[in-house]
């Protein structure tokens, strides 16, 4: 198990030590407010746009934790005064009003003075602003004293002048945490809109609710349109204890320690400083991947494992450095590379001012002949101080990076790096290496995922069982060595999978063939329930697909339906798609419209477990929402089985994908964003127990290209099925990536 795995679970008890909601980071500050000067009837002297407070201008990429050159000193955030500040946590309740299509305000509550008029470029379909309090002119005319609700500006505006406020009364305001790993505060209250920022682990303070998604404020400053599932309503009151949790003299006094030390103790205190701390920012520079979410839990999983014995230590800031990937591995000395084959470059540089290249050549060792040089580049503005070679933010160095047409022979690899402090490069890796023709293409651990290691941790560390030669086909597909598949592949009741994965796959087999399950539907608009049928959890089971060699959609790294260790269910229900937001959509049923009631035992004397859902989604299949499908089925079968869901990966969504090989099991318990809810079974676990009659025969994939057969081998050992007869496994579809 790696370490991460080992010690998430860990890291979780440490939480109830420490204090979750005093984590507060942000990715990016909203994008810059402009004010034009709008002259007053009366004539009088024009003041500055920049009168009022403006907005942090929007950073591209907020690389680490603390948005600061690391030339300075840690920069420590007041996060009790931040709430209060940004939330008016001291205000119970906000008066929102509107002023029309255009909002001018004035700088004093007077109309002698020359007003601005506000100009909104960061969220659409608002023109709110908040009302602080009412005052009156020494004229004797009413003003509010307003805040916009769109950027930090204040001012004031006429009481005559204020409209109806389209917020206001829509929706329940109030306030909330960021349930989601990172939150997207979007343009517009619509799935496929623009992301002005995420952000995690923050509060935020909702305005109202607009199509379907709530307006707020966060912590940070920042504004948008948020999915309601990405929050979990919180009480003022915890609101208040969080800022009295910030404002601990324990907590203060640990903001600036780096803790450099690795230990239980440190890491229970860094829970408590929480993300804006020195020892997250430091610690989160032990990422071959720079955090885009989560740094507090991930900070925290990289002190224990230090402590407990990992090799992979933080890098820090100090100049310009690099912390490679031990998963995809960096070019070593005296590497042999296969010709006409991509090398996926993975790793994160670290810098203590902003970055302003990085650059990657491949160049022959004679000095003669076909050379690759790619670079990308960033402004000084962008304060970019941790990046990431496979970005998905940012332009990618690895996308960029491309061998394939380079000739057999030997070459030099050198990664360089230049920012504002270093503006001559940095070496950060220089190596000799090969390429070498071979008559076909073998795996390497450079074409896994970063889950080469899960691979090799199901297998057992045995590299032949998943590591072999291929053919390249057309698209995606390729062929898989054939003395490898026959002594590899093999048929279960769920189709074709890897001879070592048959346990697995038959263990799921049984429980969607001898569990039961029931989904009422509550109509909260009529008060009416509608009870559901008891079904076989297999009925729940649309689709299913297996074993399919392929790459990944990206072309870049393998498919684990390839080593036949994960399956695509029910593909064809929309909320299964590859799709990120997707994790808001099926997190958001799961979390809240779906509740689990236990065990129940209907007039038949059938057990079945028990569910309702009050949640709006309309498509259903068999008259469950299709949202809840592949949930249930994980829940109650696969993860029982030993599976792995593509819910939880990181930076996608692919509900549609059980796997084996790769991702973290213990996520489905992880309290931040864990779907669990069933605990006790009504069956006791079950062990699969091969029988001694032999397999069947594997059916050969035909060769994309005609080779010489090799001599079969041996029929591997008897993996039969628990239940006489094979289930039928419909037309492989192939899913979005994996």
């Amino acid at each position: 198990m790696k370490p991460s795995q080992l010690l998430s679970n860990c890291m979780m008890i440490l939480f109830l030590t420490g204090n979750t909601l005093a984590a507060p980071l942000a990715f990016a500050a909203p994008t810059t407010l402009y004010a034009e000067a709008t002259v007053a009837p009366e004539s009088t002297p024009s003041p500055a746009a920049t009168a009022t407070k403006q907005a942090t201008p929007f950073a591209a990429s907020t690389a680490t934790p603390a948005a600061t050159p690391a030339t300075e000193a840690f920069a420590m955030v007041d996060v009790a005064a931040r709430i209060r500040e940004n939330l008016l946590s001291e205000k119970p309740t906000l008066k929102l009003i509107a002023m029309g299509s255009a909002i001018f305000l004035y700088p004093e509550p007077t109309t002698k003075s020359t007003k601005i008029k506000l100009r909104n470029e960061n969220v659409r379909k608002l023109n709110e602003l908040i009302v602080l309090d009412e005052v009156t002119s020494p004229e004797g005319t009413p003003f509010y004293h307003v805040r916009s609700a769109f950027s930090p500006d204040t001012g004031y505006v006429l009481v005559k002048d204020a409209k109806e406020s389209r917020l206001a009364g829509k929706g329940e305001p109030g306030f909330a945490k960021i349930e989601a790993a990172a939150a997207a505060l979007l343009i517009t209250p619509e799935e496929k809109a623009p992301v002005l920022a995420k952000e995690c682990e923050h509060l935020v303070r909702i305005l109202g609710e607009l199509d379907g998604y709530y307006y707020v404020i966060t912590e940070a400053g920042n504004f948008g349109y948020v999915l309601p599932s990405q929050v979990t309503r919180i009480t003022l009151a915890e609101v208040n204890d969080r800022i009295a949790r910030a404002e601990a003299p324990a907590v203060k006094e640990t903001m600036r320690d780096p803790m450099l030390e690795a230990s239980a103790a440190n890491a229970a205190k860094m829970l408590r400083a929480g993300a804006d701390s020195a020892a997250v920012h430091y610690w989160t520079t032990a990422e071959a991947h720079v955090a885009q979410q989560g740094w507090l839990k991930k900070a925290t999983i990289a002190m224990l494992s230090v402590a407990a014995g990992s090799e992979i230590t933080p890098v820090g800031y100090e100049g310009i450095q690099f912390r490679s990937c031990p998963e995809v591995t960096m070019l070593e000395q005296g590497e042999s590379l296969q010709r006409g084959l991509d090398f996926n470059l993975h790793g994160s540089l670290y810098s203590d001012s902003p970055i302003t290249s990085v650059n990657a050549e491949m160049v022959p060792s004679s000095g003669a002949g076909a050379a690759i040089r790619q670079s990308v580049t960033f402004l000084p503005k962008q304060n970019i101080t941790a990046y990431s070679l496979t970005s998905r933010d940012q332009e990618a160095l690895d996308k960029k990076f491309d061998i394939r047409k380079l000739r057999a022979g030997q070459y030099h690899f050198t990664l360089t790096a230049t920012s504002v402090s270093h503006p001559e490069p940095i070496t950060l890796v220089s190596v000799d290496c090969g390429i070498v023709s071979m008559k076909h293409p073998t795996l390497t651990r450079n074409k896994f995922d970063d889950n080469y290691l899960d691979a090799l941790e199901f297998f057992q560390g045995e590299t032949t069982a998943f590591l072999f030669p291929y053919y390249i086909g057309d698209g995606r597909g390729i062929g898989t060595d054939p003395f490898w598949r026959d002594a590899h592949i093999v048929r279960s009741d769920m189709g074709r999978v890897h001879i070592d994965a048959v346990p697995n796959f038959e263990t799921a087999y049984h429980y969607l063939n001898d569990t039961y399950v029931r989904v009422s539907l509550f109509n909260a608009r009529t008060g009416k329930l509608l009870e559901g049928d008891v079904l076989l959890l297999d009925e729940l089971m649309d689709k299913c697909a297996t074993y399919v060699p392929r790459f990944q959609s990206n072309l870049e790294y393998l498919s684990h339906h390839t080593l036949g260790t994960a399956a695509d269910v029910n593909d064809n229900m929309f909320p299964n798609a590859n799709i990120p937001r997707n994790h808001d959509l099926i997190g958001g049923d799961e979390r809240n419209p779906l509740v689990y009631n236990g065990i129940k035992t209907d007039e038949k004397g059938t057990r079945y477990y028990d569910f309702t859902y009050d949640g709006l989604y309309p498509a259903r299949y068999k008259k469950v929402p299709t949202t809840i499908i592949n949930y249930l089925l994980y829940e109650l079968a696969f993860y029982r089985a030993g599976f792995e869901w593509g819910f939880y990966y990181e930076t996608t969504c692919d509900a549609m994908h059980f796997m084996l090989t790769e991702n973290d099991k213990n996520r489905h318990m992880h309290t931040d964003i864990g779907l669990r809810k069933v605990y006790e079974y009504i069956e006791p676990d079950w062990v699969y127990v091969p029988t001694p009659s032999p397999s069947p025969v594997p059916a050969r994939t035909p060769k994309l290209k005609p080779t010489a057969t090799p001599k079969p081998t041996p029929k591997p050992k008897g993996t039969p099925s628990p239940t006489p007869s094979p289930k039928a496994t419909a037309a492989p579809t192939p899913a979005p990536k994996n």
